[in-house]
């Protein structure tokens, strides 16, 4: 099995925000695993950005640890992968 793309896109002490490849299953089951970590406080998703947003303890092996579960998110094919129908709609503008 390939491993996740994941980017940590900012970092501060105790706030992790990753940017992840995958598809929608794989990003809630990712979303949801992160969520039963110790020392994880909060996980935010951004489905739009590919992004989750994470509070912790600021411990450094729960900050290891929400990487390496976060990476092992089975990867989906860059061929397949397309951004969220969000990201694709047309802007309208409404007349006054």
């Amino acid at each position: 099995m390939a491993m996740a793309c994941v980017e940590i896109v900012h970092e501060l002490d105790k706030r992790l925000r990753l940017r992840l490849l995958s598809n929608a299953d794989d990003f809630t089951q990712t979303e949801v695993a992160l969520r039963q970590l110790p020392g994880v406080v909060s996980v935010r998703a951004n489905r739009a950005c590919a992004s989750l947003t994470l509070a912790y303890n600021g411990q450094p092996e729960v900050r290891d640890c929400i990487l390496e579960t976060a990476r092992r998110t089975p990867l989906m094919a860059a061929d397949v992968w397309r951004p969220p129908p969000a990201v694709n709609a047309k802007r309208v503008t409404l007349a006054a």
